[in-house]
């Protein structure tokens, strides 16, 4: 980062870091610009404890990584480890979406109307209906076709659907979170 070492009382990054291809050099740069005594929270996506390196949970990893642009998919524990070899003190590592929600963090990715709690929802759910999908591809294609979308919005597209299918599936098998939550302290 373009900084002076010491210059911040605080630095934080939501959902961007998993997107480096190493974690523990996001987190020393963070760790370099702040100040003794300062804080750092990061809320990451990462691969909780019940993934396993099977064929199965491998594949769900792999389109993950590739719809999403993350060039490498950690776990909780190397997100932990990476902090603390960058010389935090973790003050917080707590998996926000490990709650007592029946519907789940992934429930407007899944196309069921059924579970909208309001035109919000409705709104994100919409989109991933089985003519939600449809619409919206003859929709980018258009656009696309026309010069106002730039040549390839389709190919990505399709890319994002995979990731968000992807993103059911992780979720729901609980091998997969959005919200982890950490919070270090660089000691004074």
């Amino acid at each position: 980062m373009p900084f002076e070492e010491s210059q911040f009382d605080a630095v934080y990054a939501i959902e961007a870091t998993l997107h480096a291809p190493s974690l523990e050099d996001v987190y020393a740069q963070c760790f370099r610009v702040l100040k003794p005594g300062g804080k750092f929270g990061v809320f990451e996506w990462a691969l909780t404890d019940k993934f396993e390196s099977d064929h199965f949970h491998a594949a769900i990893r792999l389109r993950l990584e590739r719809g999403n642009s993350i060039p490498a998919l950690q776990t909780i524990t190397h997100a932990q480890n990476a902090m603390k070899s960058a010389g935090f003190e973790l003050c917080i590592a707590e998996d926000l979406a490990s709650t007592d929600d029946p519907l789940g963090w992934w429930n407007p990715l899944t196309g069921d109307l059924s579970s909208a709690r309001g035109w919000y929802d409705w709104l994100l759910i919409v989109r991933n209906t089985w003519w939600g999908r449809p619409t919206m591809r003859t929709m980018i294609r258009a656009l696309e076709w026309m010069g106002v979308a730039p040549r390839g919005t389709c190919a990505i597209t399709e890319d994002l659907l995979v990731a968000n299918d992807a993103l059911v599936v992780a979720g729901k098998a609980g091998i997969f979170t959005p919200m982890l939550l950490m919070v270090g302290k660089k000691p004074l």
